[in-house]
């Protein structure tokens, strides 16, 4: 599934947008925000999820495993 976000200025042709997005083929489902910032991650968090996705990141056996690494 891809997603995209589109951010406008001008929330009059919101309905024009949504009809036209939701008759295109492949569309399962337009979801509207009101521009609230804490639905989407910021900076920081959109590169760590990029930096895990790419195989970044540290791999622990167990939790004390997790701590030797935080605390080494």
């Amino acid at each position: 599934m891809v997603t995209m976000n589109i951010t406008f200025d001008n929330p009059a042709i919101l309905p024009a947008l949504e009809a036209l997005i939701t008759n295109l083929k492949g569309v399962k489902e337009v979801t509207i925000s009101d521009g609230n910032a804490a639905e989407m991650p910021n900076a920081e968090t959109r590169a760590a999820i990029q930096e895990l996705r790419a195989g970044k990141g540290i791999k622990c056996k167990n939790i004390d495993d997790l701590f030797e690494q935080l605390n080494g």
